[in-house]
């Protein structure tokens, strides 16, 4: 079988090829093409997004040496159609998979870093470095080689040879996938790198553009993953990282230099501000619970809130149980939803918490001396009240 279209011409869009079959397999279609654009995904690239007569390809697999067979979305005519390829995630994909042999290449031959995975993903790819950690200054410099290079407009070119070729050849990665047969295609970055590879490539190392490092992580066995992105996918983050700069600007009234100082500022003004907030809130929590039990009648304290906040409630039963252990208080916020709490000695509070949700159709629970919950109806409070007085008032 000749090679396919995609490894002989990675920059064909569209693409004119005999269907020999096509067939019900479970529950999709499949199609036998003579011919393919769609790279079917291997060596850390996705796979191609295509049509073919203008259904959906799923999956692209050999089959044989007969041609390649197509999952499709439905079916197709047997005879000749048109595949159409997403270019747009091909190109992307040609420039992020020549970035990761250029960076590859520059990281082992100058800096000995040498590369143990690589994964081109939807928004960011990254090479695998055998290194427990690469410095700033390193990674610096291996910016700077890729950057010389690109401006160098380094051809990149693809052959086929004999695998007994390879070691004579040089080849960095002599890797074969398992059961391989016949002639194994290399991919060349001239002067600096010579690859076993069945991807799809630019033509040239200017056609990256930029490639833009984007941060290291450490990873299990010594390995340090590096994120990049190449070509148009690092120039839309470079537009969007500027857009954010000038809202920045606008939003903090100073200078692209001064963001950080004005952030950390703000930061510190935040936690300060937090802080007093939550010293105020343990003060009104103090007043309130005072407040409430000097309003206390008939043996039951109640307090209410319009704006629904169960922590502060909360924060007010610990200063009544501190300061009255023995009252009965009915504490709620909220209208008409909201939260409630009822506090005091555990067996008027046992005996209280489920009447007071039958009558403002709530629904909670608690133990030792704490009854809480969420209620439908606390506009009915005051009726509320008036009955657990009045249970309170019968077990006096």
């Amino acid at each position: 079988m000749h090679h396919p279209t995609y490894l002989r011409d990675a920059y064909r869009r569209q693409l004119r090829t005999r269907v020999l079959a096509c067939r019900a397999q479970g529950d999709g279609t499949v199609a036998i093409t003579e011919d393919t654009l769609v790279f079917p995904g291997g060596g850390g690239q996705p796979p191609d997004r295509a049509t073919l007569g203008g259904q959906q390809v799923l999956s692209v697999s050999p089959d044989g040496d007969r041609g390649w067979v197509h999952a499709l979305a439905g079916p197709v005519p047997v005879g000749e159609l048109t595949m159409e390829l997403d270019w747009t995630r091909r190109y992307d994909h040609m420039q992020q998979h020549s970035a990761q042999h250029l960076i590859t290449a520059l990281a082992a031959e100058q800096l000995g870093l040498a590369t143990v995975a690589f994964h081109l993903g939807a928004e960011r790819s990254s090479i695998d470095l055998d290194a427990e950690s690469i410095e700033p200054e390193v990674l610096d410099e291996l910016d700077a080689l890729v950057g010389a290079e690109i401006r160098g407009a380094i051809p990149i070119r693809s052959r086929w040879v004999k695998p007994d070729q390879l070691e004579d050849l040089g080849v960095r990665s002599r890797g074969l996938p398992e059961g391989h047969r016949g002639d194994v295609r290399l991919v060349e970055i001239e002067g600096l790198d010579r690859n076993t590879c069945g991807g799809t490539h630019v033509n040239n190392t200017s056609e990256l553009q930029l490639v833009a490092f984007l941060g290291t992580e450490r990873i299990r066995g010594g390995v340090t993953r590096l994120h990049y992105a190449a070509g148009l996918r690092a120039l839309g983050l470079l537009s969007a990282g500027l857009a954010r700069q000038d809202a920045l600007t606008r939003a903090l009234s100073c200078p692209p230099a001064e963001h950080l100082a004005a952030v950390l500022r703000m930061g510190s003004e935040l936690k300060e501000a937090a802080r007093e907030r939550r010293s105020t809130r343990a003060e009104l929590a103090e007043l309130l619970a005072v407040m409430t039990l000097s309003g206390a009648s008939d043996g039951l304290a109640h307090l209410h809130r319009d704006v629904d906040d169960l922590t502060l409630l909360q924060a007010v039963a610990r200063g009544i149980t501190t300061r009255r252990p023995q009252t009965v208080a009915l504490l709620t916020s909220g209208e008409p939803q909201g939260s409630f709490l009822l506090v005091g000695p555990v067996e008027p509070v046992a005996r209280l918490g489920p009447e007071l949700i039958s009558m403002v159709v709530g629904r909670g629970g608690g133990a030792r001396g704490r009854f809480q919950g969420r209620a439908e109806r606390l506009d009915l409070r005051d009726q509320a009240l008036v009955r657990l007085r009045e249970l309170l008032a019968e077990s006096a």
